[in-house]
């Protein structure tokens, strides 16, 4: 290990650089060690896929439009 990565006696986090230390890893590059962070959180499969990432974000629309109109009209029933 180059020390690349070392801060405060731990390893993992390079100085000045928000992050836990778990994200950070050594890398040889061209013969020097780099510190780096990793590609992503989840790695490199996505938690969920398009569809369900589309069926949420409308799902919620869908949703608050209704709750809105019903909230919006609620004043029409009781006056």
């Amino acid at each position: 290990m180059s020390g690349a990565c070392y801060e405060h006696g731990w390893v993992g986090i390079p100085a000045d650089q928000a992050g836990l230390k778990e994200y950070w890893n050594e890398r040889e590059v061209d013969g020097v060690m780099l510190c780096a962070k990793d590609k992503d959180f989840f790695g490199d499969e996505p938690l969920l896929s398009e569809g369900v990432g589309y069926a949420i974000v409308l799902g919620f629309g869908a949703f608050f439009s209704v709750f809105t109109t019903f909230l919006a009209s609620t004043p029409l029933f009781f006056e």
